[in-house]
């Protein structure tokens, strides 16, 4: 291999991702009636709204407990026929004063159960806080679950790669060496085997996880949600590759090929891929999902039957070294190009997924991703070793370094079923947009060909350069800009008009993604953020106030410690009164309600009249026009939302935009201030 294409391997293999493409688990958007509120009465229903559609075990899926403890909802939880993010139970009309109890649980799209409960009141305030219950142990991202999905993707891999090794090399190397094609077929049996015996177990766990009672809602998981109905035919699937292997292992062929994409599919369609959006982003997400695990199987899956064959030759000489060199030199071209692939997908799917760098050092996700990388470029350097000595057949000490790389397969197979569990650390699905999407694609497109090309030059033998070098110059290329505008940075448009005429609609800017990550943002600076109101894109806002100070608007003009605030970029007088003032914040005299805004608790707040470390006040240059600070609350640059509708997930670090790129006529650098 080059030194060129090492280097470019080596800083590609940094974004490798799971073999899941992976989006966020099922977050809760809204509740009726909202959770921690005081209601005069009872509407007869209680509702929660997810970000994505969700799927229900049994009637435990939503319950309502009074005061005293006594479940009182009418069992009849169903998902709104009208929006399928949606869920509704009924309860009495008639309700006497107290705290009452909403719990609920849930599955996502992408087959992962969620839950969590909340408090209100009626005819009481109410205190307490809304959160997630204590974790259950059959949880997707609980050893029991990891080591299921472990074992589970293991024995999928195993069978897969045996039968593609027999398939594409070995019925060829048959007369040659006797047995090989024997040993493939005993390696598919054991991987069918281990599915199989994984299966009943892996039913038991998430149908635990799903109503929080062992040996419970087994029934509701496999007919009532697509991951049972997946799960089913993961199973005939697994039972067809054993019933082949055992009876029709000499004619088995192109429907061997097919029964074992189809065991793998269900894996694609059970993961995170299945979460993104419906339409052409869910089958985007589940192809690359699915391309990932085939070529997994055939790198990894066909290394472990190669290092079966080759176990009995490590110390042999002669004939059994030509085996050796002979299956080494088979599976090598096969081998490339799923590398290739592995790195394309990895790339996109991390792209989509980790919605800044920080959140690779930062999040247990992130830190799981770097190792999983880490172990895969340990992998690549035991492939590059092995092309370099053809197997090892120079010497025993070689030989054996197949097995080590097989070990490592392992490990980096662990690797993935812990992540599978784990949620992404953003919320945001969508692919980087305009310009992005387009280079990250092309990108991926363009690692494949080029480990196609090195997959055949490799396969004639050739010593010749393996790729025009403005082939690989390019890639390097469009690498080095996609880290700009995909990772770095990013493009995004403008969808108000709270920032104008600073930024107007349909501007696209390019925002920089590291800076807020490294410092805190400083008074007049414009921010790129996530609000915290419920299916709000990111907004530009420009920071008014840091923690620490006092911010006041009075007769249209904006005061900050006490002194006017000079704001040329802004539009006119500002129509309303804003005063921050006994630990809340008053529009026209009227405190924000911290069921709606992002208003924290008084223990955050350091002084009852100025803003809290940590958080700040922004609003839009566009002032009577903006969805702003006066209408949402205060934002935030990390750590998870204080109060309001989101209160406790994730706040996304927010980005600092510093030029405008299109139309051309307004492209030019922002002002700070």
């Amino acid at each position: 291999m080059p030194p060129f294409r090492r280097a470019f391997c080596a800083l590609t293999l940094l974004w490798l991702s799971s073999t899941a493409v992976a989006a966020a688990h099922a977050y809760v958007v809204g509740a009726q009636p909202p959770a921690n509120s005081g209601n005069e009465r009872s509407q007869g229903w209680v509702s929660i709204s997810f970000d994505e559609p969700i799927d229900l075990i049994d009637a435990d899926a939503l319950q309502v407990f009074a005061p005293d403890g006594k479940r009182i909802d009418a069992r009849d939880v169903k998902i709104d026929p009208a929006d399928a993010t949606r869920v509704v139970v009924h309860i009495p009309r008639s309700l006497r004063r107290g705290v009452y109890t909403v719990r609920w649980r849930v599955i996502s799209a992408d087959s992962h159960v969620v839950h969590g409960s909340y408090q209100v009141g009626i005819g009481v305030p109410v205190s307490g806080t809304a959160g997630g219950e204590i974790a259950s142990p059959y949880d997707p991202a609980s050893p029991p679950a990891a080591f299921l999905r472990w074992l589970t993707l293991m024995g999928a891999l195993l069978a897969t790669g045996a039968i593609f090794m027999r398939l594409y090399a070995l019925d060829r190397l048959e007369a040659a060496y006797p047995g090989v094609v024997e040993l493939a077929r005993r390696c598919t049996i054991a991987g069918a085997v281990v599915v199989l015996a994984a299966w009943a177990p892996t039913v038991i766990v998430q149908s635990a996880a799903a109503s929080g009672v062992l040996g419970s809602g087994i029934a509701g998981t496999l007919a009532r949600t697509p991951w049972g109905i997946a799960l089913i035919a993961r199973a005939v699937a697994a039972a067809a590759l054993l019933l082949l292997a055992a009876r029709g292992w000499k004619t088995a062929g192109r429907g061997a090929i097919a029964i074992a994409a189809a065991l793998l599919a269900t894996f694609s369609v059970t993961g995170h891929a299945f979460a993104q959006p419906g339409g052409l982003a869910r089958a985007l997400a589940v192809a690359i999902d699915f391309a990932h695990l085939c070529c997994a199987a055939v790198w990894i899956g066909g290394l472990f039957v190669l290092a079966a064959l080759l176990a009995p030759w490590f110390r042999a000489k002669g004939d059994a070294r030509e085996r050796a060199r002979a299956l080494f030199a088979a599976f090598t071209p096969a081998a490339i190009l799923c590398v290739g692939t592995i790195v394309a997908t990895g790339i996109y799917a991390s792209a989509v997924h980790v919605d800044a760098p920080a959140d690779l050092f930062v999040t247990a996700y992130g830190r799981l991703l770097l190792a999983k990388a880490a172990i895969l470029v340990v992998l690549v350097a035991f492939g590059w070793h092995h092309s370099r000595v053809g197997a090892g057949i120079r010497s025993n000490a070689h030989n054996a370094t197949i097995a080590y790389e097989a070990i490592w397969g392992i490990a980096v197979v662990a690797l993935t079923a812990v992540l599978v569990g784990q949620a992404p650390p953003a919320n945001d699905v969508a692919v980087p947009t305009s310009p992005a999407a387009a280079l990250l694609l092309l990108l991926c497109g363009g690692i494949v060909a080029r480990f196609l090309f090195v997959a055949k030059t490799g396969a004639r033998g050739s010593n010749a350069r393996t790729a025009p070098v403005y082939f690989d110059v390019a890639l390097v290329a469009a690498g080095m800009l996609f880290l700009c505008i995909g990772v770095v940075g990013r493009l995004v448009t403008i969808t108000s008009v709270s920032m104008y005429p600073t930024l107007a609609l349909g501007d696209v800017v390019f925002v920089d993604r590291v800076t807020y990550g490294l410092r805190a943002p400083r008074d007049g600076e414009i921010l790129v953020l996530r609000p915290p109101v419920r299916r709000v894109r990111d907004e530009a806002q420009r920071v008014i106030g840091v923690g620490g100070d006092a911010v006041e608007i009075a007769n249209g003009v904006v005061y900050r410690n006490g002194a006017v605030l000079r704001e040329p970029y802004a539009t006119g007088p500002i129509a309303y009164d804003l005063r921050i003032k006994d630990y809340e914040i008053y529009v026209n005299g009227v405190p924000l309600d911290p069921s709606l805004a992002n208003v924290p608790p008084r223990a955050m707040w350091q002084s009852p009249s100025r803003i809290p470390r940590g958080f700040y006040l922004v609003l839009g240059d566009n002032r009577n026009y903006a969805v702003d600070s006066h209408y949402w609350g205060f934002a935030q640059t990390g750590g998870a939302f204080a109060a309001g509708l989101l209160r406790a997930q994730r706040v996304p670090v927010p980005g600092r935009p510093l030029f405008i790129t299109w139309p051309a006529s307004r492209a030019g650098g922002l002002e700070a201030s």
